[in-house]
């Protein structure tokens, strides 16, 4: 039985997801919980993750298509999270320039491809 390794196509595909998934789907609350171990009346903050899609609703990496707008349902934050979890994922460092170009998913493909085969190569 081989393992087969993800292509870069489908780890971008899987990242993209996850941040729309990230964007779309979580809600934080803060709520305070009693410190019994500290003084009397103290209390310390916590934020508990409460997803709000349902299973059926989360986006998979399958749903992902070349030709979706890479920032479609995105804001600034999360835009710059998302070209950061690509950094992670391939572990490189992507030009703000370059990231500026990145109109759908293919030209994110395209892109990390192009950079993973070059360093490959060299």
């Amino acid at each position: 039985m081989s393992s087969e390794q993800p292509t870069v196509a489908d780890r971008v595909r899987k990242v993209v997801a996850e941040c729309l998934n990230w964007e779309a789907g979580i809600e934080f609350s803060i709520a305070h919980e009693r410190d019994r171990s500290a003084k009397p009346k103290s209390f310390r903050l916590y934020m508990p993750v409460k997803p709000r899609l349902s299973e059926e609703k989360r986006i998979t990496p399958d749903r992902i298509t070349d030709d979706r707008p890479l920032y479609q349902d995105l804001d600034s934050m999360s835009i710059e999270e998302l070209i950061m979890a690509f950094e992670d994922e391939f572990d490189l460092r992507i030009p703000d320039g370059v990231a500026a170009g990145f109109h759908t998913v293919g030209d994110a493909i395209r892109y990390l491809e192009d950079r993973v085969k070059r360093s490959a190569e060299g």
